[in-house]
């Protein structure tokens, strides 16, 4: 009995004999208590006349009599195949996978990452969870639905380069096709997209119990569509049990891991305002499990609009350094009864957005000023007055929480450390000390 060629995913096995066109899949195995393993068998054939399902069965993998009884079926069906060898050979593979787990390799026999580590740059890493965090009705979903649409169509729609194209799944526990529909579609017509191109690659499913407890289907699901991202919308619904449950989020980052697909992962904030802001809610674990988190701060005036600031803040990161605040401002145009019919992304400099501002990097702010001040140098104490005027000048009903202003040590230090971009002029006698741009200002 040749082998067959075997495909490995967690809990479900394949055993694939194309020279006879058999196949036999093993769904949902289990350890039994009596030491065995347990199995939904699933048997088919390519043969013609009647190609299609054969059998489907319950089976503990030691028990040989069970083997004997669906082989003497079988050979009705299908009689010239050597149907008991074919189990015994599928058993024996599957016991030995299933009690060894994934074979060891030498470590450094792995070759180099051919290409970029990025799925998404500079969001998404290929293969590892990036969760996205903040408050409720803050964008996160759309921003997620601007994602799979760049990663299916190889477009940047939300300012980040898709590396890796293909088909998307996106689990919804918190709204409805209809509510995800109107959006895609949105966005599709902001970015001069066909949705025709996009509709056959993006999959939907509505979702009510926890990941962890349709995990097996799930990765059915991945291989069946070559799915190469999951979006999982959101964590604390797809928990399936409370924000603090460290043993349901372990579970439910393992199933994802399971799938061998790249996870993004929508979450909240906590609303305690003595809360850390740079994770999620909930356990620890969520933090510890994902590679990258990354805050969505939303500035927007509570009586409505047809614009969005998003600030993402890079929270945490395990394979290499922080990438820099990242502004996103989101427009829309709405239809009659509301309906959602245009979304367009631009990404934007923090200092272009008034919103977010005081968020920029303090050199940057600074530099500001002084560029706008038409290569004018100034002194200390009006650089502060300017970032302290802008600070105030935040437009009031902001969602977003406004950045403190500057002391007048952080400008001085500042201005000291960056001096490839600043210079200090010197003053009449008894003057302060002014500061200009190197591009602009000529040394004294």
């Amino acid at each position: 009995m040749d082998d067959p060629n075997a495909t490995y995913l967690a809990d479900t096995y394949r055993f694939n004999w194309p020279e006879l066109g058999v196949e036999l899949c093993m769904e949902r195995l289990a350890q039994a208590r009596d030491g065995g393993v347990t199995t939904e068998l699933r048997i088919s054939t390519s043969r013609p006349p009647t190609p299609g399902l054969l059998a489907r069965n319950a089976m503990n993998l030691l028990a040989d009599q069970t083997r004997k009884t669906m082989s003497r079926s079988l050979e009705d069906r299908i009689p010239d195949v050597d149907w008991y060898g074919l189990l015994l050979k599928a058993s024996d593979l599957a016991l030995t996978r299933w009690r060894e787990g994934n074979p060891l390799i030498k470590l450094l026999d792995t070759p180099p990452r051919e290409g970029s580590k990025w799925f998404l740059r500079p969001y998404v890493e290929t293969g590892l969870p990036t969760v996205f965090f903040t408050y409720g009705g803050s964008g996160k979903s759309l921003l997620a639905a601007g994602m799979a649409v760049s990663i299916i169509t190889g477009r940047d729609i939300v300012g980040a380069e898709p590396l890796d194209c293909g088909p998307v799944i996106y689990l919804d526990w918190e709204a409805d096709e209809y509510s995800h529909s109107e959006r895609v579609r949105a966005i599709c017509a902001g970015a001069g997209i066909d949705p025709e191109d996009v509709k056959p690659h993006l999959h939907y499913r509505r979702e009510y119990a926890s990941l962890a407890s349709s995990a097996a289907p799930l990765r059915k699901r991945v291989v069946e569509t070559g799915a190469k991202a999951i979006i999982i919308d959101s964590v604390s619904a797809a928990r399936g049990s409370e924000t603090k449950d460290e043993a349901a989020t372990v579970e439910m980052f393992s199933c994802l891991r399971s799938m061998n697909i790249t996870p993004i992962l929508l979450d909240h904030l906590p609303k305690d305002p003595k809360a850390d802001k740079t994770s999620p809610i909930g356990t620890v674990l969520t933090t510890n499990r994902a590679r990258n988190l990354w805050r969505v701060d939303k500035a927007q005036y509570e009586d409505g609009g047809d614009d969005l600031d998003l600030c993402l803040v890079h929270t945490k990161t395990n394979n290499g350094r922080y990438q820099p605040k990242r502004g996103l401002a989101i427009s829309f145009e709405n239809g009659d009864d509301d309906q959602l019919l245009v979304v367009r992304f631009r990404p934007q400099h923090l200092l272009d957005m008034p919103s977010f501002r005081s968020r920029a990097p303090m050199w940057q702010q600074i530099a500001g000023i002084l560029r706008a001040n038409r290569g004018t140098p100034l002194s200390v104490s009006e650089i502060l007055n300017c970032l302290e005027v802008e600070a105030a000048d935040e437009p009031d009903g902001l969602l977003a929480k406004k950045a403190s202003p500057p002391s007048d040590a952080k400008v001085r230090a500042t201005l000291n450390f960056y001096r490839k971009v600043f210079v200090a002029v010197s003053g009449n006698r008894g003057e302060q000390k002014q500061w200009g741009l190197l591009e602009t200002t000529v040394r004294a």
